[in-house]
């Protein structure tokens, strides 16, 4: 069931002329965008109250609240800017009627202000702070959205952070896998070997070519490079392990396992 939009009620005749034009402006920006106090006061990110009191000239719109509402009305640029002039001149005419004394004469649309009212200077200053504080109410949202997405990019940041640093830590610490074409030898004097876990099975070859034996899935081949044992296309030298055949196995049977003195 769709919500019912309730009538505004008509503005005060003693608002000084500039809130006046101010005020219809966003009331005819209200009827544009079409949607409920409540519903268009969740797309402005404040509460139907506060957008209840701008629109009833009972409080200043905040500059972002009508930045937003013109986005919301498809408001063209020029005319962004004579809504803010409005809004300008709006607030210097409250302020300016702050100052004013009278016996119960009223000077805005919050009420009336006896013979000690404050002084112009205090009024403006008043009135001044009374936006701030309306402002920053209306941000609060915001604010407090933004900081939890903060944080979430601070998780993230740290999540990220904590892997790159375990990716380091097992590059130095963990099993040193010997290149390709060499095999490492540490200071201590252990020459370290690639052992790699067969996955297919394969023949054993010699240097001539001619099987020597078989390997099985499964089955642990330490290579053995050197002067001794010519490279062959494909194929690396090597022992396996379980029963120390020697020779020549492809490299597409082996599956790289970890590193081993030998």
């Amino acid at each position: 069931m769709a919500e019912r939009r309730k009538p505004l009620q008509p503005l005060p005749a003693e608002l000084p002329e500039p809130v006046r034009r101010c005020t219809e402006e966003i009331r005819l920006l209200y009827d544009r965008v079409g949607s409920t106090l409540a519903r268009l006061g969740r797309d402005l990110n404040v509460s139907d109250s506060s957008l209840s009191r701008y629109l009833n000239a009972q409080t200043p719109i905040p500059a972002d609240v009508l930045a937003r509402l013109c986005e919301l009305a498809g408001v063209p640029a020029d005319e962004r800017t004579h809504l803010e002039d409005l809004r300008a001149a709006a607030l210097a005419a409250r302020a300016a009627g702050t100052g004013d004394r009278g016996s119960g004469s009223p000077t805005s649309a919050d009420g009336d202000r006896g013979s000690d009212s404050p002084t112009s200077g205090d009024g403006e200053r008043e009135f001044l702070e009374a936006g701030a504080a309306e402002e920053e109410a209306a941000l609060a949202g915001p604010v407090r959205r933004g900081r939890g997405r903060l944080l979430a990019l601070v998780a993230l940041t740290a999540l990220v952070a904590g892997a790159a640093a375990v990716a380091v830590i097992m590059a130095v610490t963990g099993d040193d896998r010997p290149s390709a074409t060499h095999s490492a030898a540490r200071p201590s004097g252990c020459r370290q070997r690639p052992q790699y876990r067969v996955v297919q099975r394969g023949n054993v070859v010699d240097a001539h070519g001619a099987v020597v034996g078989t390997v099985w899935p499964g089955d642990l081949f330490t290579r053995h490079d050197g002067p001794g044992n010519p490279d062959r296309p494909y194929r690396y030298y090597g022992v396996v392990t379980k029963n120390g055949l020697a020779g020549y196995v492809l490299e597409e049977r082996l599956d790289y396992y970890r590193a081993v003195c030998g």
